[in-house]
């Protein structure tokens, strides 16, 4: 387990929060908070690696017998919010070893080229 920093408390300790929302969103999500992060993942270059501090770590768990578009769809669009609003650097890594893109210094930047296709870097104003 880990201790989540909370900046009005550093001393509290806070476990994994989770919430399930198979039948809405068709995924559980996880959030954890905590400080001396350690990021590896594959990127188009190689290995990435990241040690954000203080860090949030969402994690999802989809549902196995959802339709995959609809659920892949819905987690999307939290990824995408959680990518847009904020300043704060970020990082989307899938399935946990795969770097698809960063937000670095406000700069959002796909990392991991579709398979036939180029990187791209989408337009952030």
């Amino acid at each position: 387990m880990f201790d989540a920093y909370s900046p009005t408390n550093p001393a509290r300790s806070v476990r994994n929060i989770w919430s399930t929302h198979f039948d809405k969103y068709g995924f559980q999500v996880t959030v954890r908070g905590g400080r001396n992060g350690y990021v590896e993942a594959d990127a188009d270059d190689g290995t990435w690696e990241w040690e954000p501090d203080p860090f949030v770590a969402v994690g999802f768990r989809l549902d196995k017998d959802a339709d995959r578009e609809w659920v892949l769809t819905n987690m999307v669009t939290v990824v995408r919010r959680i990518l847009f609003t904020g300043p704060e650097d970020a990082a989307f890594v899938f399935n946990g070893e795969v770097l698809l893109c960063t937000r670095l210094k406000t700069d959002l930047a796909n990392t991991t080229a579709p398979p036939g296709g180029p990187t791209t870097r989408p337009q952030t104003s």
